[in-house]
């Protein structure tokens, strides 16, 4: 089997806001991302889908480590039979979708996202948009810092 390669962008996740109110705007945005497991979160639509959580996040130190999940709901392309190369819809259930999942590690000291790029998956856009429809927080960019 082939080996694969994950590419991950970094993001600094940067408070929108003046000067005074900076640091409390960190430890506010530090605090949701620690995304806690005694609620209920709403997914967010991404084309063809939702993106939520997925799973239980584990903290170590000052990570935490998790995933996000999109799930295809729109747009399923069909099933191909390799050997006689014939195609057929999946047939899945009007509840049902494909899942395809992105993983990340938050660094609580430095607000700094890792985030597994994936195709098909959970794209940037729709993190920032799941952390602002799941907490009340001040304005607040992803400025990307590096990409392997």
């Amino acid at each position: 089997m082939k080996q694969k390669n994950l590419s991950v962008n970094y993001f600094k996740v940067i408070p929108i806001i003046n000067e005074d109110e900076y640091v409390k705007a960190q430890n506010k945005i530090t605090k949701a991302f620690e995304l806690p497991e005694d609620r209920e979160y709403e997914n967010v639509y991404q084309t063809y889908g939702e993106v939520g959580l997925f799973e239980k996040r584990k903290h170590k130190n000052d990570y935490i480590f998790g995933t996000f999940a999109f799930t295809q709901t729109e747009n399923i392309q069909p099933k191909q039979n390799i050997k006689s190369k014939l195609t057929e819809n999946l047939n899945l259930d009007e509840e049902d979708g494909l899942r395809y999942q992105t993983s990340f590690i938050f660094d609580k000291k430095t607000n700094i996202i890792a985030i597994v790029s994936r195709r098909p998956g959970v794209n940037v856009t729709s993190i920032e948009n799941f952390i602002k429809l799941n907490f009340e927080l001040p304005i607040f960019r992803f400025e990307r810092i590096a990409y392997k």
